[in-house]
């Protein structure tokens, strides 16, 4: 193969000065006039106020008298675009129209590797997510007689009794821009694809006292922060929920958490899921919506489905059996 690439940049480069004269490479770079079967200009490769570069087309020949740079049209571009022979050959050939079929079935085979090594490397960084996230919520506490359950009876929402799915951190930090602006505690909520895996958490920032959502100023900006925050372990968590009950024969999906448990109070014998926002419940649109009254920085989906990304999805089939293999016991694990 080393061979063969070499023979094929050898033709290259052939072909490519049969196809220029070192004059057109360089008059791009270099303003020439003519002199004689030469052409001269002043060198691009070190500072002169008479003309001491020359090309010569007859011989293929650039040479600069003034510091002693010599070579031809490619080693010329090469240098002037401070790139290596072989990319000069490349960038040549390409604008000339000459195929290079070896050359462009390694780059193919380069582009297949970079992209392989990518997803690897974006697979481990988010395994290492995902162990963080999952002992960030092994670290809860249970809602009942915390700011969790304040905040839920404000909301008329308190179901009465503990939820695997949900738990408070008492003294999170609200991170932006890097930076630490700030301690509130924490409705914590985990996020299960509709095979059981793991999918993240969703973070409710509330009040000290759970009286309502927290109020996040920016101290830079002065800009209000959004109270509620999405941390992935995977790349793509459309169609997760969180599930506040076991699955059942009737399932009620809601938009948020606070939503899905006043169904749920009025529904015990429903099972009931929270697909943690509009997008992930009606599932992703082509482009955007009108814009929103409640939030109007932010719009509603377009009324045209993105198909890739179809909103929460129910477990079916080989999901269902995952489920029921798990058994409801494991719902907060995510194992």
């Amino acid at each position: 193969m080393a061979n063969d690439i070499k023979h094929t940049l050898s033709d290259m480069a052939d072909a490519i000065k049969a196809r220029y004269r070192p004059s057109e490479v360089v008059e791009p770079f270099v303003k020439l006039k003519r002199h004689g079967v030469e052409r001269v200009g002043l060198c691009p490769f070190h500072t002169e106020k008479s003309g001491s570069f020359t090309v010569n087309d007859r011989k293929g020949i650039i040479h600069c008298f003034g510091c002693g740079w010599s070579g031809d049209l490619i080693g010329f571009y090469a240098e002037i675009r401070n790139i290596k022979p072989v990319e000069a050959i490349r960038i040549l050939a390409a604008d000339a129209g000459i195929d290079d079929p070896i050359a462009r079935e390694r780059l193919a085979r380069q582009s297949r590797e970079q992209a392989e090594h990518r997803d690897r490397e974006q697979a481990r960084a988010k395994q290492s997510d995902a162990v963080k996230l999952r002992n960030i919520f092994a670290a809860r506490t249970p809602m009942g007689g915390s700011a969790v359950e304040t905040y839920l009876r404000s909301r008329k929402c308190w179901p009465g009794v503990e939820i695997p799915t949900i738990g408070c951190l008492n003294d999170y930090p609200y991170w932006h821009d890097g930076k630490i602006i700030g301690h509130f505690p924490v409705m914590v909520a985990v996020m299960l694809m509709p095979d059981r895996s793991f999918a993240g958490l969703h973070m409710t920032y509330l009040r000290a006292d759970g009286s309502g959502k927290a109020e996040v100023i920016c101290p830079d900006t002065g800009e209000v922060l959004p109270s509620k925050k999405v941390r992935t372990a995977i790349g793509h968590i459309s169609g997760c929920g969180i599930y506040l009950t076991p699955l059942r024969a009737h399932m009620g999906v809601a938009e948020g958490i606070e939503n899905a448990l006043t169904w749920m109070i009025r529904r015990p014998d429903w099972g009931f899921v929270a697909a943690y926002s509009l997008d992930n419940l009606a599932g992703h649109g082509l482009g955007e919506g009108k814009p929103r009254r409640d939030v109007p920085k932010r719009r509603y989906p377009s009324k045209e489905p993105m198909m890739s990304q179809p909103g929460y999805r129910p477990p079916w089939g080989d999901e269902m059996l995952a489920w029921r293999e798990g058994s409801a016991r494991h719902i907060g694990s995510g194992r």
